[in-house]
């Protein structure tokens, strides 16, 4: 993919002139760590496009760093910090005098949206939406409950609201996942023409250069720990696959990889095999893990959006074998690929069968590819990549009702909320 496809778009949103000059806010929900998060790869894709195109970048954040934090100095013009629930903000918005701001996830735009509206009226306004969250959400409430996820479970989880409403107040939401537009146009088909397609940026993959399965060894996770889908991953694999699994491969390890590992709780290593689960913690290159690992590992039981593991691995010649979840917004079904599994409890004779067989891996890996290639093949072309967006006037009625009345006060909880907060505090200084 080439997120260059955005510009096309951000360009139509300003018909008199091209993204060359732009002023563009981006609002981080946190400062980027590409090498801990896929979220902060997707970022620096962002930015970077942005700046190639002739943007103005400017990026605010209102987080600490974490750990691993890019460097975002090549990529933008000035890095700001903020405060959550300020005024000094609005200040902020009105000298940058930006053409668009561009909010990372939903919530940032709940928190910094209104102000933005406030102090720039003609300011368009991007969502970056990530993945859905309110999705990953509802997927993990059915999986601690144990029941089945529906629909009906995803519209009744209270982030959905707050999730719409976010998108329906901006001009614009970028899409990481088909997957997703399809379940958001299934049920409100007239929000089309203001979704596009704009998945992570993937490389060819160039499998002249891939290390066989002969000289490639272990089974390899990686994930950030702060990630629930991740943490779960990671327990499933330790409590449930590799104590059988590590009995089938007597010689096989199993290396998790991935930022903020301590925060996994992972329960009993009572059982043989326990020494060779072996969490290695943060990997500064996941490229040289990749090409050395055989296969991956992936039982997501929920999450959304697009798994940056499952692309690297595509990208670096590892198969990855997950489930419907994991592989959901990249590529075909269990029938078309070999590397999903519906069932936790069947990864285990599938992993001993790919790890052991050579024909049966390279056949995996070369499908997942193809499945791959097919989905990510027209990124490039922003009429193919396009959900529907050429316009102001291609939104529906109904589009443009929804998103007037969800900006308008007597709509806007968030704005109240944090004035709320930011008066409490205001009061809480002088006592």
């Amino acid at each position: 993919m080439n997120v260059a496809c955005v510009c096309a778009y951000l360009s139509a949103l300003l018909p008199e002139c091209n993204m060359d000059g732009q002023r563009i806010l981006v609002i981080g929900h946190t400062h980027p760590e590409s090498g801990a998060t896929a979220a902060g790869v997707r970022m620096l894709q962002l930015l970077r496009t942005f700046k190639e195109n002739g943007a103005i970048v400017h990026f605010a954040v209102a987080t600490k760093q974490g750990r691993y934090p890019d460097s975002l100095e090549a990529l933008v013009a000035e890095i700001h910090e903020v405060r959550l629930n300020d005024s000094s903000f609005d200040a902020l918005v009105k000298r940058l005098d930006c053409d668009i701001a561009v909010f990372d996830r939903f919530m940032t735009e709940e928190q910094f949206g209104w102000r933005v509206r406030s102090q720039l009226p003609k300011c368009k306004l991007i969502l970056d939406t990530e993945d859905l969250h309110s999705l990953r959400l509802s997927r993990q409430e059915a999986v601690e409950k144990g029941i089945s996820w529906d629909e009906d479970l995803w519209y009744r989880h209270p982030v959905f609201t707050r999730e719409l409403a976010s998108i329906l107040r901006c001009d614009l939401s970028l899409m990481i996942s088909r997957a997703e537009i399809d379940l958001l146009t299934g049920v409100f088909p007239w929000i089309k023409a203001q979704l596009v397609y704009a998945p992570f940026q993937m490389e060819a993959p160039d499998s002249q250069n891939d290390q066989t399965h002969e000289s490639r060894k272990h089974f390899v996770f990686a994930g950030n720990g702060k990630h629930a889908p991740n943490a779960d991953a990671i327990q499933i694999l330790r409590n449930s696959i590799w104590p059988e699994l590590s009995q089938r491969c007597p010689e096989a390890e199993l290396h998790v990889y991935g930022a903020y590992l301590e925060e996994v709780p992972l329960g009993s290593d009572n059982y043989p095999g326990a020494d060779r689960f072996i969490i290695k913690g943060y990997a500064p290159s996941i490229e040289e893990v990749f090409k050395k690992a055989r296969l991956q590992l992936a039982p997501l039981r929920f999450g959304a959006g697009v798994k940056g593991k499952i692309i690297s691995g595509l990208q670096y010649g590892l198969p990855t074998l997950s489930t419907p979840v994991g592989w959901e917004g990249i590529g075909g079904n269990s029938k078309e690929n070999p590397l999903i599994i519906k069932e936790i409890s069947q990864m285990i004779s599938k992993a001993a069968e790919l790890y052991d067989n050579e024909m049966q891996w390279e056949a995996a890996l070369q499908q997942g590819r193809e499945l791959a290639r097919e989905h990510f093949a027209n990124a490039d072309n922003p009429k193919e990549s396009s959900i529907g967006f050429h316009n102001e006037q291609a939104i529906s009625r109904e589009g443009r009702l929804l998103r007037d009345l969800l900006r308008s006060k007597a709509f806007d909880s968030s704005r109240f909320m944090s004035k709320w907060i930011e008066a409490k505090n205001s009061l809480l200084k002088k006592h």
